[in-house]
């Protein structure tokens, strides 16, 4: 059974820990299969809760969601590394092996679970369906092929996902792209998501999520047709970029305000971020970023990339 992704040694006690959800009220279905799963999805009514008793459930295709509202899909145990869902694996070359998508759909929490071992995308929110109010709370995702949680956009300027947080997830990988996936092993992520509005992103922590060739894209990249968007007290550790804000820049571009207070390093030559108290992208997202951590060093080595030998000094801006 692949294990919910470690939390990090280097992770400080300090940091914050997800506060345990509330009992459910209304309507509960509790499921110990993959079968039970898909056909509680199917079935839960508004207001519903699905209660996932502790196992792996390794699915053999997407769970969807649609038309749903006010729904939570969680672990029984309110941990999650009692509870795993994976796909058909980093190495299976499936398209389109997601784990979780979400689409046209009002008031829906994710909690408590670990998404590992999928081709593509873990979670999937498609802002093009104009989902609303989503949240994802103390979840763990670990080896995500793609992005561990990717925002879809469609075509019309005025659609997007709105209200929805982020918050307590941990992401880490513990493998690099093969360089026959796109740009040559580079083209991963942890969260890339477009089309966003009044979204927080807060008291994560992200690990390893690194390219073959130290190229790999941010651990938190929000772009395209989003606004008012909050980026606070995320924990970010050897990426081979932090929060660019959408267009990547390079560490002699580096912009470093605080908000309480930013901490950064830019001792390797493949990172590149822009945190800032308030940041305009280039695709027009206004964006703010408190109290974000992010270093780099101890880089997951591989025969094509070893970017850095240790973390650099640490800076502090306040």
């Amino acid at each position: 059974m692949p294990s919910a992704a470690p939390v990090s040694r280097s992770v400080p006690l300090w940091f914050p820990k997800a506060p345990p959800l509330a009992a459910p009220q209304a309507e509960v279905i509790r499921v110990v299969t993959v079968d039970e799963l898909f056909r509680a999805v199917e079935h839960i009514g508004a207001g519903g809760t699905i209660l996932l008793g502790e196992g792996h459930y390794k699915l053999p295709q997407a769970i969807i969601l649609q038309e749903k509202k006010n729904i939570i899909i969680r672990s029984a145990a309110g941990d999650p590394t009692k509870v795993t869902l994976s796909g058909k694996g980093w190495d299976s070359e499936a398209k389109g092996d997601d784990i979780l998508r979400i689409a046209r759909c009002e008031g829906v929490t994710i909690a408590d679970l670990t998404f590992a071992d999928c081709r593509s995308y873990g979670i999937k929110v498609e802002a093009e369906n104009a989902p609303k109010d989503i949240c994802i709370y103390n979840c763990r995702f670990r080896n995500i092929g793609v992005r561990a949680i990717k925002g879809s956009a469609g075509q019309d300027p005025n659609v997007r996902a709105v209200r929805g947080s982020i918050r307590y997830c941990h992401f880490e990988n513990t493998k690099v792209p093969p360089d026959h996936w796109l740009f040559g092993g580079d083209y991963i992520a942890a969260i890339d998501m477009m089309a966003l509005e009044d979204w927080t992103f807060s008291d994560n922590v992200f690990r390893n999520i690194k390219g073959r060739n130290g190229g790999g894209r941010a651990a938190i990249f929000i772009w395209v047709r989003s606004r008012r968007v909050v980026v606070e007290r995320n924990f970010i550790i050897n990426c081979d970029r932090g929060w660019p804000s959408a267009i990547p820049v390079s560490p002699q571009q580096m912009s470093l305000e605080s908000g309480s207070s930013t901490f950064a390093t830019a001792s390797s030559a493949t990172t590149s971020l822009q945190v800032g108290r308030t940041a305009e992208s280039s695709c027009g997202m206004p964006s703010m970023s408190r109290s974000t951590i992010i270093l780099f060093g101890d880089p997951i080595r591989t025969g094509a990339a070893a970017s850095a030998s240790g973390p650099g000094p640490l800076t502090r801006t306040s």
